[in-house]
């Protein structure tokens, strides 16, 4: 082979040959009909040209790469096809004339120049675009990976494996990937977009719909006039989407992005001010940002989050906890588990929380609120429906309920809760103002012109104006056979007699009517009322000598029955009493369960010359007998203890009576010790001859016992406390027992006494009602913060009205600091985030760059618990590195650094890392670049008892890691031009080292890049002047670098990107001049020995690659 050269000291050749594919014969080429096939692109001269004309095709069994001056020119139908590839890029772009046809090759289809073309294309691989002005009509079809570079112009659809497109392109039709899509800023896409996974930067415009099985990424400022769906979808901010939002996994939306339709998915997050108007559905978590609206209905299956303020019109449904924020709208009905309001919000719907709900101060409800608790924080909040709550109800200050109220225990906290209607209630608590402008009904029952279910502390007297009136509910029809009192048949003129009233629900009343019943008895004309159990306990009274007839009225005609009960003799039918003219007064004051109180004797006859009752037994010492009865509860175990001089234990269960020697003073009163070991009401028998009277007397307990489980307990987890009712000497009162006694007797409530350490807010304490049962209840308790904590039993109201209250805390096993006597409460569990807001719609980070973490201590409700802070109630907490699934530690053998929070940097609950992702150094102290991957970071506790439990919800930092470095070209051009470097940078894909058109952020500083300006040996001496650099930002993943050159000569270019040093590391062989300071961007730095990247600008001075080539053959023999 002869190769001839003619350089440019020669004189310019003739014309070359047009080799024209029209039906002529065609050098080294066969024709078979309008069919062309030729060994390698036909060329005698180097400037030749092919001219395909329209129906005709050729095919090139070899690659095809024409020279700058070789001419291609196509139209109509031509057909232009390569057993190889196809590259264009050498050919002068004023040679290259394509008004129509198609190219088709095996390998990979090149054009990169400004050329517009019109022509369809189906290559094994393609390369499009990167020289402004680039401009191709047709479709592009590849069987691999096509990359469409920034700017450039498809009027077409574009199609293949892996798709990359550059930024500010314009594609007029579909863009479709069996393989990853990625699409570059500003580009506008004409029709859909599918692909494997699909990536969007800022500002894309998708006329159709955006389809992919894999992940979905959209940039901020991007809008798809279409739906998207996707195995996970994410928007960053301001985006818009016409259509609907679909994932099977995650959804997130960015914040003032807009949806025009429905968005369903698992989790669905949305950032601030996002519009959406369709449905809402989550099948797992679902997070709205503030200031957000969404025209539509929300569900979540697990739980609702709605920051404030948010504004939604629809329902909003969960199976789990709802969180709504301050501000809030919602025109819409509410249901969930546990439904929390912020402070203000505005609902307008019914609410149904099947566990609690809470209403934040100055709030709106219009509707209907249903849950087993309840409470209206102070202040302000107007709700205008009915309000059910089977447990409890608490109304804070000046809340307003316009309408009527069905609750267990309701309480009006002072000043001013009004309820605008009627309330049906077990028990009812009105503190200072507190009203109910109808009826209170009392469900277990109440004494005419009485308030049994009230303990009244409003200022508003019962009965009048503002202050509380009560009825009892009417009983069953039918349900009350009748009455029946029961009696010893014997009284006294000068002190009541106690009588037992029962209302029977059978014939023979071995049923009790429990509806509660009000009576009147007679003589005496005192109220009673059977209530719960019944039967009660009543008095009837006679000032004159003689036997009258028993009876009562009950405001109908039901029978009413006697039996006398005496020693020896039960007479069925016999309501007459006898008054005697001399008996005994009995006074006892209430008093605690294992103390010994006096009670005082006092023996009274009918005066002779009077109507009053003079003493009896005066100044002397008789045999009384004593006997006790259970009054209620009606039964019993313990004993009445009975001391005076001597002692005696009184079986109140069997009533049998014993004798105390009993000495009476000269005013004929005498006293005696009782003491008792239960809780209860104890009726007190004393007879002597003819003489005899009784009392009734209330028992309280002495204390509370309380025991909390052992630590550590979760913060916001439900925890049980044992609470005992106990007696002075530690013993259970047994009868201390709502199904025993009326149901305010036994009413207890839970608070939260102090907290640990010292400076630790207290949080909010959360309590379910408890019933006790044989002096025993559970308290199931929570608390939202950390640290330890006292609590403290105290009952609602006086124990059977008897002026004495019950309380109780836990207590300190160890120590005397009774405020750590439960806990320690720690966190539930860390959530891990991401904070760097700019860089939160990359969601990827080079491997080696500090990733922004926050790790916040949070509690069973998501909430962070603020005292888990400055190193007392925290701890160290350790992050470590995992795949996505959250399965493999260290995902592609990297190393997590700086992966330790000193237990002092918590503040509020909230710590801050920058943890770094990177290989390990090798034995020769090099690192390997990683593939790229999403590794997520999970957080841990020095004593393992917290952490992210690799729960999606907790572990949201989970950025994509990317081995990266800095690259700077080396151009030549004449003396006196600038030329812009190309920089990049890149990224390593597991197999070679690619563009990474994700980075809009890096920014190189002026004060980064070295420079060091040389002559050249032939010219004047002269160096180019050094430059004034700006700093310089990438763009898509690239940037230019302006640098003139006034003289024949170099200048080398180095970025420094280290930390702390002045000097770069890269590899020039003259030492550059220093820098005033490091990039800090050290991630970008390369792997091997030349740390830093490095390039050139030469002028004057030609590469030999570059020196124009004016004639080139080939001749082969």
């Amino acid at each position: 082979m002869l190769l001839c050269v003619l350089c440019l000291t020669q004189a310019p050749a003739q014309a070359g040959e047009v080799h024209a594919f029209n039906g002529s014969r065609v050098k080294g080429c066969q024709l078979d009909g309008k069919a062309y096939t030729c060994g390698n692109l036909p060329s005698s001269a180097w400037d030749d040209s092919m001219a395909i004309a329209n129906g005709y095709s050729v095919h090139i069994r070899s690659s095809i790469s024409p020279g700058w001056d070789y001419g291609v020119s196509m139209s109509g139908s031509a057909r232009l096809s390569s057993g190889g590839s196809i590259n264009l890029n050498g050919i002068n772009p004023e040679k290259i004339r394509i008004s129509g046809g198609s190219f088709d090759a095996a390998g990979e289809f090149s054009l990169t120049r400004p050329v517009r073309v019109t022509a369809n294309v189906t290559a094994g691989s393609m390369t499009l675009g990167g020289e402004a002005g680039f401009q191709i009509t047709g479709n592009m079809v590849s069987k691999g990976a096509v990359s469409v570079a920034t700017s450039a112009i498809v009027n077409g659809s574009v199609s293949g494996g892996q798709v990359t497109v550059g930024s500010s392109v314009r594609i007029s039709g579909g863009l479709a990937g069996t393989g990853a899509v990625s699409i570059g800023s500003s580009t506008t896409i004409g029709a859909g977009v599918s692909g494997s996974s699909i990536t969007a930067d800022s500002s894309v415009t998708v006329t159709g719909n955006v389809a992919s099985a894999g992940e979905v990424s959209i940039g901020s400022s991007g809008i798809v006039n279409g739906s998207v769906s996707g195995a996970q979808v994410t928007t960053n901010s301001s985006v818009k989407i016409s259509g609907s939002v679909t994932a099977t996994g995650k959804v997130s939306i960015g914040s003032s992005s807009t949806v025009g339709a429905d968005v369903t998915g698992t989790s669905i997050t949305t950032d601030a001010s996002v519009t959406i108007t369709g449905t809402v559905k989550a099948s797992d978590v679902l997070t709205v940002g503030s200031h957000s609206t969404i025209r539509g209905p929300v569900s979540g299956t697990n739980s609702i989050t709605l920051n404030s303020p948010s504004t939604i019109v629809g329902t909003v449904s969960s199976k789990g906890p709802i969180t709504i924020g301050s501000h809030a709208n919602i025109d819409g009905a509410i249901s969930g588990t546990v439904v929390t309001t912020g402070s203000p919000v505005t609902l307008k719907g019914d609410i149904v929380a099947t566990s609690r709900f809470t209403l934040a101060s100055g709030s709106t409800v219009n509707g209907n609120i249903t849950s087993p608790e309840i409470e209206m924080y102070a202040a302000s909040s107007i709700v205008t429906g009915k309000v059910t709550a089977s447990t409890y109800l608490t109304m804070g200050h000046a809340v307003r309920i316009n309408g009527d109220v069905d609750t267990g225990q309701l309480k009006l906290e002072a000043s001013d809760a009004l309820i605008n209607g009627n309330a049906a209630v077990d028990f009812a608590t009105l503190y200072w103002h507190g009203r109910v402008s109808e009826k209170i009904f009392c469900k277990k029952g109440t004494r005419p012109g009485y308030c049994d279910c009230v303990d009244n502390q409003s200022d508003y007297p019962v009965n009048t104006a503002n202050g509380p009136r009560c009825e009892a509910p009417k009983p069953a029809a039918g349900a009350l056979d009748h009455f029946l009192i029961s009696h010893d048949g014997s009284g006294s003129v000068c002190a009541p007699e106690s009588v037992t009233v029962a209302a029977c629900a059978n014939a023979d009343c071995s049923s009790k009517f429990t509806g509660g019943a009000q009576v009147k008895l007679f003589p005496g004309n005192v109220s009673a009322d059977t209530g719960s159990t019944g039967t009660v306990k009543a008095t009837v009274s006679r000032h004159t000598v003689g036997s009258e007839t028993l009876r009562l009225t009950s405001g109908g005609t039901t029978p009413v029955r006697c039996i006398r009960s005496t020693p020896g003799e039960n007479s069925v039918n016999s309501c007459d009493m006898s008054f005697a003219g001399a008996g005994f007064e009995i006074e006892v004051q209430p008093f605690r369960a294992g103390e010994s109180i006096q009670a005082i004797i006092k023996a009274r006859e009918k005066s002779d010359n009077t109507d009053s009752c003079v003493a009896k037994f005066k100044e002397q010492t008789i045999d009384v007998e004593y006997s006790c009865a259970y009054v209620r509860p009606g039964t019993g175990g313990e004993a009445l203890n009975v001391t005076g001089g001597s002692g005696i234990a009184l079986a109140c269960a069997a009533g049998k009576a014993q004798t105390l020697a009993t000495s009476f003073d000269r005013y004929g009163d005498a006293k005696v010790t009782l003491a008792y070991e239960d809780a209860g009401e104890l009726g007190l028998k004393a007879k002597s001859g003819e003489v005899e009277g009784e009392a009734t007397f209330g028992v309280a307990p002495y204390k509370f016992g309380l025991t909390p489980p052992a630590g550590p307990i979760h913060a916001g987890d439900t925890f049980d406390v044992a609470v005992s009712a106990l007696s002075k000497n530690n013993k259970v009162t047994a009868n201390f027992d709502k199904a025993k006694l009326p149901p305010s007797a036994t009413m207890t409530n839970i608070s939260l006494n102090c907290v640990r350490p010292v400076g630790a807010i207290a949080g909010q304490l959360t309590k379910k009602a408890f019933e006790f049962g044989e002096g025993k209840a559970t308290a199931a308790v929570s608390w939202n913060e950390a640290g330890s904590l006292q609590l403290t039993a105290k009952t609602e109201t006086t124990f059977l009205n008897t002026g004495l209250d019950t309380v109780g805390s836990t207590q300190a096993t160890n120590g005397t600091d009774h405020c750590t006597s439960v806990g320690p409460v720690i966190p539930k569990y860390f959530l891990v985030e991401q904070f760097n807001e700019p860089r939160k719609p990359l969601d990827f980070f080079y491997a080696g760059e500090p990733i922004p973490v926050k790790v916040t201590a949070m509690n069973a409700a998501g909430q962070a618990t603020e005292n888990y802070s400055d190193g007392i109630v925290s701890q160290t907490v350790t992050l470590t590195a995992y795949d996505k699934e959250g399965k493999t530690a260290n995902p592609n053998g990297g190393v997590l650094g700086s992966a330790t929070i000193a237990a002092s940097a918590f503040a509020k609950g909230v710590a801050r890392a920058n943890p770094t992702y990177s290989s390990p150094a090798g034995a020769n102290g090099k690192r390997l670049p990683l593939a790229p991957g999403v590794m997520r970071l999970r957080a841990q506790n020095a004593d393992n008892t917290v952490g992210s439990g690799g729960d999606d919800s907790h572990e949201k930092a989970q950025p994509e890691i990317r081995s990266g470095r800095l690259r700077i070209a080396t151009l030549f051009g004449r003396a006196g031009s600038t030329l812009d470097l190309p920089v990049t940078v890149e990224y390593w894909s597991g197999a070679s080292w690619l563009l990474n058109n994700r980075d809009d952020f890096t920014i190189v500083p002026a004060a980064a890049i070295a420079q060091t300006s040389h002559a050249h040996a032939n010219g004047s001496g002269a160096k180019p002047k050094t430059q004034v650099f700006s700093d310089l930002k990438l763009d898509g993943g690239k940037a230019k670098l302006p640098v003139q050159g006034d003289a024949a000569g170099w200048i080398d270019i180095a970025f420094n990107l280290g930390i702390d040093t002045t000097h770069d590391q890269s590899c020039l062989k003259a030492d550059p001049i220093r820098t005033s300071a490091g990039a800090k961007l050290p991630w970008l730095q390369s792997l091997g020995g030349c740390a830093d990247p490095s390039g050139r600008a030469t002028f004057g001075i030609f590469a030999p690659e570059s020196k124009r080539i004016i004639h080139m053959r080939e001749v082969f023999n």
